[in-house]
């Protein structure tokens, strides 16, 4: 055809082929632009489709073309070979004759492990088969058979190479203790840090609960407010008693009517009996009948005593804070939510550690007393977030905004539009950094100190 054909009317064969019906029958045409072109094999007669000079020179540079091939070359192991040699998901295209071929199979998934999801369920169950699978890609295990899925050496295999193929695997694979050891990463009896997610399966919370490990909470990537409960249970029965957002936890579960989880959380003493009489008034209002009675047992008799004591707790930590106790201020940061209605103490706490605007949410996170506290005492780390970004806008005032860029330029981003166009603070800022200039508006770029400042390179 080359000696027949100039060049430029071969390539208008490539290019006309697909719109052009009456070359669709043309074996010698069909020959030159598939040749160039595999994917037009889709626009060829269907005689031609199964004209195996025609399709195995196609499969072999594309793959994915198998799709269009006759079923009769679709059949043909050497074909499919070419194909899936060139592109290992085009096994999905092959003829039903060749489904349980395990030698076509075995080079499918070494060639990309996700080809053994287009396996027949004989071949998922193959030993071999899957084990290749996961040499070449460890989450493939996913397509594996229930019965390897919770093979020990399946699962070390994949564990090994991926950790995060842990939720693929099934429940009674975790009992194997080597298994576990693996998904645990144990350090002195307790679990490696962030060795746990939510995706897990719940076998290996069971798992966990019974082999005596502990759980640290803090460590974790765990997030117990959106975890099935059926693993909370497990993971509570065998953790710390640093519960994270503890409070939102238990309202959640009696809100769920959910007494075995609520018992579990009273006993990791998260809340004094006073602290959940509110639970049981909610309880007790909205029907809650299977929580009630357990927040009734726990809150029975104890309302003075618990008062007393919380009293008593409340005074040693004012005490604490007045003394400037960085400790003190620590605790009440890190236990925002048990403080965040007690002006007093958030008023201490603001004079010692101005962190405690990132933490502070409720009513008094609006206090303009405490704010401009909090940016007085805070010491600027350039790890942290702008103080100010925390602060809503509204409640901005001019003096604040001054305070805020004098402590730390990168809070001029957060000022309301209106005290941007400070001169005063413009020029403190630019003192610092020169990246706001482009942001100010054309009075103040016009500005004979401001330009010099800018231009100067501050």
């Amino acid at each position: 055809m080359h000696k027949n054909y100039k060049t430029k009317q071969l390539q208008n064969y490539v290019a006309d082929y697909e719109n052009n019906v009456l070359w669709h029958s043309n074996e010698e045409v069909t020959v030159y632009a598939v040749g160039s072109v595999p994917y037009l094999l889709k626009f060829a007669d269907e005689k031609l489709k199964d004209n195996k000079e025609i399709v195995l020179p196609a499969v072999t540079k594309n793959g994915q073309t198998l799709q269009y091939a006759s079923e009769r070359l679709r059949n043909d192991k050497e074909v499919v070979f070419a194909a899936v040699s060139n592109f290992a998901p085009s096994y999905a295209f092959i003829g039903n004759e060749l489904k349980n071929d395990k030698e076509l199979a075995l080079m499918a998934v070494k060639a990309g492990g996700d080809a053994l999801n287009l396996l027949s369920d004989e071949l998922k169950n193959d030993f071999e088969m899957v084990s290749a699978a996961i040499e070449r890609n460890p989450k493939a295990i996913q397509f594996a058979s229930a019965e390897l899925r919770n093979n020990k050496i399946m699962a070390l295999k994949a564990i090994t190479k991926d950790r995060t193929v842990i939720s693929c695997l099934y429940d009674d694979v975790f009992n194997d203790k080597d298994v576990l050891m693996a998904v645990m990463k144990p350090e002195r009896n307790q679990i490696g840090v962030n060795a746990l997610s939510n995706d897990m399966p719940v076998g290996l919370f069971k798992a966990i609960s019974e082999s005596g490990y502990k759980i640290v909470l803090i460590s974790q990537g765990l997030n117990l407010l959106t975890i099935d409960s059926v693993k909370l249970k497990y993971i509570l029965s065998c953790s710390d008693n640093n519960i994270p957002k503890k409070n939102e936890l238990f309202h959640k579960y009696v809100d769920e009517d959910n007494s075995g989880i609520v018992q579990l959380l009273l006993d990791k003493d998260i809340m004094t009996p006073l602290k959940a009489l509110p639970e049981m008034e909610y309880a007790a209002r909205s029907g809650k009948l299977k929580v009630l009675p357990v927040l009734l047992s726990f809150t029975r008799g104890a309302k003075m005593s618990t008062a007393e004591s919380n009293e008593n707790s409340r005074e040693k930590l004012l005490r604490s804070l007045k003394r400037g106790s960085k400790q003190a201020a620590e605790k009440v940061i890190n236990e925002i939510e048990e403080y965040s209605g007690d002006y007093e103490i958030l008023s201490l706490t603001a004079e010692i550690n101005g962190k405690l605007l990132m933490a502070l949410t409720g009513k008094y996170a609006c206090d303009k007393a405490i704010i401009k506290t909090s940016f007085n005492s805070y010491v600027v780390k350039n790890s942290d977030k702008p103080l100010l970004s925390f602060v809503n806008k509204k409640f901005i005032d001019y003096d604040l905004a001054y305070l805020a860029c004098k402590k730390d330029y990168r809070n001029w981003y957060y000022i309301p539009d209106e005290f941007k166009s400070s001169k005063v603070i413009a020029v403190m800022v630019l003192k610092s950094t020169s990246d706001i200039y482009q942001k100010l508006n054309e009075e103040l770029k016009s500005d004979s100190e401001i330009k010099r400042l800018f231009e100067n390179g501050f």
